[in-house]
């Protein structure tokens, strides 16, 4: 959910510019089967990182757990991949709207990629993928990189690619 109003404008601009993908091509891949999918971004930096999740929380509300009990989020962000850290269950869920199965949650897995996963369900029709497409294209602007978003664990099977321009391709 969207924090400012400024954002609510922006948001509107970008979303007519970027949704070039139609329900119809790719809703099976939003079909529930018990897996997630997941959101990833690659070749990426300690300083990307940092730079996401600044992003994200001017923009969405935040909440940040380790081995699933709330804490705070550490200012230095590459401290989450540290050492006595490692076997930790580190999750930051980012709040896109007042819908919690909508949460987007995203694991401090690797230093160099962002991933980041979603429910299947909550995309369910031409909307609520523009509002997929929109998150996506918002974080690749962010860092500077394509997001791809994939089945669940295989992130060289892109269903969905963002560059960072927000130009929007299946596959």
């Amino acid at each position: 959910m969207c924090r400012t109003k400024s954002c609510d404008r922006r948001t509107e601009t970008a979303t007519s510019a970027l949704v070039t993908v139609d329900w119809v091509d790719v809703e099976a891949h939003f079909e529930p089967d018990g897996s997630l999918l997941d959101i990833y971004v690659s070749d990426v930096t300690v300083q990307t990182w940092d730079t996401l999740v600044r992003h994200l929380g001017i923009r969405f509300e935040l909440t940040f757990e380790i081995d699933g009990r709330p804490s705070d989020l550490p200012i230095d962000v590459g401290s989450l991949f540290g050492d006595g850290i490692d076997r930790a269950t580190r999750l930051l869920r980012v709040h896109r709207t007042s819908d919690p199965h909508a949460d987007v949650n995203i694991h401090f897995f690797l230093e160099d990629e962002i991933e980041m996963d979603l429910e299947p369900s909550v995309v369910h029709d031409q909307a609520t993928l523009d509002e997929l497409i929109e998150f996506m294209a918002d974080v690749a602007s962010a860092v500077n990189r394509p997001v791809a978003l994939t089945p669940e664990n295989t992130s060289t099977r892109p269903i969905l690619t963002v560059d960072r321009a927000g130009s929007t391709r299946r596959g």
